[in-house]
């Protein structure tokens, strides 16, 4: 009788910060409920979430995560509004989970990554995010609509 344990993949890790997403503070319970509600509603097997460590632009869980990805069937992003600190590296990180064969799922947009084409549309949703929230904090809309009105007029 072979009493070794399967190595066979099995759950999805949660992945959730302590530190702000997009300039908001998301408590880390309030990540976790959502991550627990998308695997529930999904049938997927949730075993817990990793916290990144709150330093600016740390990332070190999720390279243990990364690792770790190997043993499960994927894993669950709170939001992939966390990405936006270092979007190289975390591309790369993506890149490492999708080729070991694994999905990865943000919870809170209900996206989907399983490809590189899936990468590389998240990348661009993400710049695209970032590029509209610089827009508006320097004030370009306003300025835009106001010289609108003006030719209008």
């Amino acid at each position: 009788m072979n009493t070794l344990k399967s190595k066979k993949a099995e759950g999805y890790r949660g992945y959730i910060f302590s530190r702000n997403i997009n300039e908001n503070f998301i408590p880390q319970r309030v990540q976790n409920l959502v991550i627990k509600d998308f695997a529930k509603r999904k049938n997927f097997f949730f075993k817990l979430s990793l916290t990144e460590y709150i330093m600016k632009e740390s990332y070190l869980t999720l390279g243990a995560l990364v690792k770790e990805s190997k043993t499960l069937e994927g894993v669950i992003f709170y939001s992939y509004e966390m990405l936006f600190d270092n979007v190289s590296f975390c591309r790369d990180i993506l890149l490492k989970i999708v080729k070991n064969k694994k999905s990865i799922h943000f919870a809170l947009e209900e996206f989907h990554v399983k490809n590189n084409t899936d990468i590389k549309n998240l990348l661009k949703i993400i710049q695209i995010k970032k590029n509209s929230k610089t827009f508006v904090a320097n004030d370009a809309l306003k300025k835009l609509l106001n010289t609108k009105n003006k030719i209008i007029k």
